[in-house]
């Protein structure tokens, strides 16, 4: 600590996950429609992409395969009345892994996947 390494590596990270969380930014005004409400994200690695109710956020999750980055419906957290979103980490790749996250899952999105009704 002394010589400043860890120092340097604290900036270094900080302007990584920076750059990742304006290209996250940017990539879903760009491809996400307006009904898709970002949830505030100042600190954190993750931001929460609120959905409308009528939307199957786990089916849209499950559009994304193999990617470096993790998308977890927000239902999964909720017991009773699920308030439907995506939990969006944005940490672990780089701002290209971010927007190639953001326009794999655009086309379910854009065209949405209906919540199952149950019988």
């Amino acid at each position: 600590m002394l010589t400043g390494h860890y120092a340097r590596h604290v900036r270094a990270a900080r302007r990584h996950y920076s750059a990742c969380h304006d290209a996250l930014l940017a990539s879903v005004r760009t491809h996400w429609g307006d009904h898709v409400v970002l949830g505030p994200c100042d600190t954190g690695l993750h931001v929460v992409a609120h959905l409308p109710r009528n939307l199957d956020d786990t089916a849209i999750a499950a559009t994304v395969h193999e990617h470096p980055l993790r998308v977890t419906p927000l239902s999964r957290y909720y017991a009773r009345q699920p308030r439907r979103g995506l939990l969006v980490g944005f940490g672990a790749g780089s701002s290209t892994a971010v927007t190639e996250l953001v326009e794999a899952l655009a086309p379910a999105l854009r065209r949405p996947v209906q919540r199952q009704r149950r019988r």
